[in-house]
């Protein structure tokens, strides 16, 4: 009876039951490409990662790395390269999406060239070949960048002339690129500019590759091992460097505070001197004034004296004129009187001589 059920079932259902079996075959064959292909895409990421030296560690100081940390790096054990480089987060001008701008490396974590070629000037950069719809080449790409902690700007200039497109193989996802210090804080982009583009005095970042995983799988549980080996002894040597940076950086800029502090002094100083000397010079100015008010006062009065006499003395000299002017009129007179008594004289002496 059962049995009976079994194929009446399957004899009435015979478009559910190939469908469960096509079903079922699709996932096998799925498993099956998965489980073939795994291998051959290992390889074919492994063969990229080698084509373009891949770095095994890469060591990124926000601050900088100094020359001890540049020592330190290169100093590890069992290096095969080091290479010192340059980053800066900024954002697309315009948008919050962030951009990691990078120095062209020589040798380690070299870019593949999707098409154009690689800045041989200041003005070139080569972005992120997903940007390749947006932008075309020959387009001006512009950024914002953002002060460092100790208010410089890293970048010399944030408008550039795409050259070319590319390709890192320390970013695999179109997606996921990693967090930003800058913008939305998660990487949407890259850009590779020439390293004379950069204005500081350390590097920001070393790619380092190591002999003992030369010859690995970069997918192997091995490679993995002997990295987070590196790693961790590498950590340990720069555990100190973060917290040395910070300190360098505010022992120099301290160095200019004080040097600025103590020109504020000596200006200040300065003024406090200016301001004394003002105050004793509008003393001085003061006093002045008091002293010409008071010489004023006395000339006035002088003056005033001055024309007081000079009009007496006028008066006089008139009074006096007018006397001279009435004694030439009696002198006249008298004169006259004397001529005609001199005329009476002289006619009686004529008389007496002819009689």
């Amino acid at each position: 009876m059962l049995w009976k059920d079994i194929r009446k079932s399957f004899t009435t259902s015979w478009g559910r039951f190939f469908s469960i079996l096509l079903l079922m075959m699709l996932g096998s064959f799925a498993l099956v490409g998965l489980w073939v292909a795994g291998p051959d895409m290992r390889a074919t990421g492994a063969t990229y990662f080698k084509q373009y030296n891949l770095a095994d560690l890469t060591v990124i100081g926000e601050d900088g790395l100094d020359s001890h940390d540049q020592k330190t790096i290169q100093a590890t054990a069992g290096a095969k390269q080091v290479e010192f480089g340059y980053l800066k987060d900024v954002t697309l001008k315009g948008t919050h999406a962030s951009f990691r701008i990078m120095s062209k490396p020589d040798k380690i974590s070299k870019y593949k060239l999707a098409s154009g070629h690689m800045p041989t000037k200041t003005n070139e950069i080569a972005i992120d070949a997903n940007y390749k719809g947006k932008y075309k080449l020959g387009d001006t790409i512009k950024f914002v960048q953002r002060a460092d902690q100790t208010g410089s700007k890293v970048l010399k200039r944030t408008q550039f002339k795409i050259v070319g497109f590319v390709y890192s193989p320390e970013v695999l996802s179109a997606i996921n690129k990693g967090d930003s210090t800058s913008g939305s804080g998660d990487l949407k982009g890259y850009g590779v500019v020439t390293a004379n583009n950069f204005d500081s005095d350390f590097y920001m970042m070393a790619r380092i590759t190591y002999q003992n995983t030369q010859k690995l799988d970069p997918y192997s549980d091995q490679y993995t091992d002997r990295i987070q080996s590196h790693k961790t002894a590498l950590n340990q040597r720069l555990k100190d460097a973060p917290a040395d940076r910070l300190a360098a950086i505010k022992k120099q800029y301290q160095k200019k505070i004080d040097a600025g502090q103590k020109k504020l002094d000596e200006a200040k100083a300065q003024l406090d001197s200016a301001k004394e000397q003002l105050t004793t010079g509008q003393q001085q100015l003061a006093s002045a004034k008091q002293q010409i008010t008071a010489k004023q006062q006395e000339l006035d009065t002088a003056v005033k004296n001055g024309q007081a006499q000079i009009a007496s003395g006028e008066a006089q000299l008139q009074q006096a004129a007018t006397q001279l002017s009435q004694s030439e009129l009696q002198l006249a007179s008298a004169k006259q009187q004397l001529e005609a008594s001199q005329q009476q004289l002289d006619a009686k002496h004529q008389d007496l001589a002819s009689a």
